[in-house]
C-alpha cells in the first residue's frame, strides 16, 4: 500500500473510532449520563421483565404512522415537525456511515447479503441492548430505518468505488 492509501486508511480509522463513540454516547451514555440511575425507565415496584416489555415495541410502522397522524392532525407545528423529521432522518442518517464502514475494513461486507444480515444483526443489538438496560425502546421502526440508513451507505460505498474506479482506469473500450 503506497503511502497515500496508508494516510486514507488511517484516516478513515480515526473517523470510524470518532463515529462509533459518537453513536456509544447518543444511544446509551446521554441518556445514563442524564440520570445517574443506569435504570432510569424503570417504574418502582414493577418487575423489570414488565419494565423490558414496556420498552418493547414489535409492530411495524406503528411509530412512523403516529408521526404522520400527529403531522397531519396539529397541522404544520414546527416543533412537532422538527420532532418527528429528527427522529425519522436521524434514525436513517445516523447509520449511514455503517453502510460506508463495513465494506471498507472487511471485504466480504461487500456482498449485499452478507452486508444486509450484518446491519440487522448489528441494529438489533443495539436496540435489544437498550430495551435490557431500560435506556430506550427496542422499536421495529427503529430497526427499520436504521437498516434503510446502513442500505443506503452501502450502495453510497459501492457508488463511490464504481465511479473512483471508472475515474481511475477510465471507461472500458468496446472492441
Amino acid at each position: 500500500m503506497n503511502t497515500h492509501g496508508k494516510r486514507m486508511r488511517s484516516c478513515v480509522i480515526v473517523l470510524f473510532v470518532l463515529y462509533t463513540a459518537a453513536m456509544l454516547y447518543l444511544l446509551f451514555l446521554e441518556r445514563i449520563l442524564h440520570d445517574p440511575s443506569l435504570f432510569y425507565h424503570r417504574e418502582e415496584g414493577v418487575p423489570y421483565a414488565v419494565n423490558v416489555l414496556h420498552h418493547v415495541k414489535l409492530t411495524p410502522l406503528v411509530t412512523i404512522k403516529g408521526f404522520a397522524r400527529e403531522v397531519r392532525a396539529q397541522g404544520m407545528d414546527v416543533q412537532l415537525l422538527d420532532f418527528a423529521f429528527d427522529n425519522l432522518a436521524g434514525n436513517i442518517l445516523f447509520f449511514l456511515p455503517v453502510g460506508l464502514f463495513l465494506p471498507y475494513f472487511w471485504k466480504w461486507q461487500r456482498h449485499p447479503v452478507f452486508f444486509f444480515f450484518t446491519d440487522l444483526m448489528l441494529i438489533g443489538c443495539v436496540e435489544i441492548t437498550q430495551a435490557v438496560a431500560l435506556v430506550g425502546t427496542c422499536d421495529i421502526d427503529d430497526v427499520i430505518l436504521n437498516v434503510l440508513g446502513g442500505c443506503a451507505g452501502f450502495v453510497l460505498y459501492h457508488s463511490v468505488c464504481f465511479f473512483h474506479r471508472r475515474y481511475t482506469y477510465g471507461k472500458p473500450e468496446l472492441t
